[in-house]
């Protein structure tokens, strides 16, 4: 007599009898046979029990253990009665003509989110071309299935495809954390197509994008009442590059045991002064003090860290602006030239700016999902086709 295997196939939406097993070391087949003794006719809607051929079908299920499980399957033919017409009888959890339960195939198909597909095809033992069309047909399911829900504050940032400058970009709910989609290319053309796709009324409000004018274009094209915040991310990283091109320029011009001083000291200049113990704060001391213009640069860097501090609340917005239109009035005053260039791109993007100190929102997430895309072009060895890429972006890296 076979075993109680009720636990194993209770998940199937249909129910089967076992009528046998076979077991190995590295395998389970199981052969079964639907419970349920009549068929319905596709062409009348009738029950018939009258069985006109019976042919046996394996499918592969998911495994136990390290043991495989294979169902044999007695597949059965009935004649309808009614209209005297043969038909084979239909199965909830295998498609038609199918190799896998539809549970296996989930199995697999989570398992290709962490790892590239031929990864997964040789893991399986399944031949690439046939999984990849698995994995394509439950991808395709998975985002039709999933609700369309709308971002009320958008971010955007490109990611790189290949080498030369070649972009695409991918937009995210920053409120739920979840990626909204991917478009080609990073000009205004592409960003501007997919929201003119999102109904009015349900547009996002407020958008997050790094220092890139396309993107402002295709916003305002599209959501002209919407607001524009530039990431701080960015933004301090220009006033950090503007104190590192200062620091090589000074130390160019010291001898060679100050020139080793004020060389080693890049980490703690950029390093917030706060997060600095004593001993770091008395070398960094050490190293301003042997040139002025690199103080005067460490004075500035550490100001705009300041703006972004001190003001936390809405109420503090116009003081906020104050104090970044006069931090930029110093910059360019201060014979830096690294720091006038950042002034003259903060005051182009003075709105942008101050909105991050009146909505407190940054593009952290975009950028960790830019992380995860990098990770997943690696395992792909890259990606010629822009659809298969825009997919993997929203079914794994979201």
């Amino acid at each position: 007599m076979p075993r109680d295997y009720n636990l194993l196939l209770a998940d199937l939406q249909d129910r089967f009898d076992v009528i046998d097993d076979r077991l190995s070391a590295d395998e389970i087949e199981l052969t079964v046979v639907k419970a349920s003794p009549y068929g319905i006719c596709p062409w009348c809607g009738h029950a018939s029990d009258s069985i006109h051929q019976t042919t046996p079908r394996r499918v592969t299920d998911c495994p136990i253990g390290r043991r495989k499980v294979t169902l044999l399957i007695y597949k059965r033919r009935f004649r309808c009665p009614h209209c005297g017409k043969v038909f084979t009888e239909a199965f909830g959890d295998i498609a038609p003509r199918g190799r896998w339960t539809r549970r296996y195939e989930g199995m697999v198909y989570e398992h290709a989110k962490t790892t590239c597909l031929i990864e997964t095809s040789r893991a399986f033992g399944i031949a690439y071309t046939t999984f990849r069309r698995l994995w394509f047909r439950k991808a395709g399911q998975e985002l039709e299935k999933r609700e369309a829900v709308y971002p009320r504050i958008m971010g955007i940032d490109e990611f790189s495809v290949a080498k030369r400058h070649r972009y695409h970009t991918v937009m995210t709910d920053i409120e739920r954390h979840r990626v909204f989609d991917a478009v080609p290319g990073r000009d205004s053309e592409g960003v501007r197509s997919r929201l003119v796709e999102i109904p009015q009324g349900k547009r996002p409000g407020v958008f997050v994008i790094d220092l890139w004018r396309p993107y402002v274009k295709a916003i305002r094209g599209v959501c002209p009442d919407a607001e524009i915040v530039a990431d701080r991310f960015h933004v301090t990283r220009l006033v950090n590059l503007a104190l590192d091109r200062v620091r090589k320029g000074e130390q160019k011009g010291l001898r060679s045991g100050e020139r080793n001083l004020v060389f080693g000291v890049r980490y703690l200049l950029l390093t917030g002064g706060e997060k600095l113990d004593v001993g770091k704060r008395e070398r960094l001391k050490e190293a301003l003090g042997l040139s002025m213009r690199l103080a005067e640069g460490y004075r500035l860097k550490e100001g705009l860290r300041e703006i972004y501090n001190r003001y936390q609340s809405v109420q503090d917005y116009p003081q906020a602006c104050a104090a970044l239109r006069a931090w930029c009035d110093a910059a360019l005053v201060s014979n830096l030239a690294p720091f006038e260039k950042t002034a003259k791109t903060l005051l182009r993007w003075f709105v942008e700016v101050t909105n991050y100190l009146k909505y407190r929102v940054t593009n952290g997430y975009t950028e960790g999902i830019n992380n995860k895309i990098k990770l997943d072009k690696r395992r792909a060895y890259g990606y010629r086709n822009f659809d298969n890429q825009r997919m993997r972006i929203l079914t794994g890296c979201a």
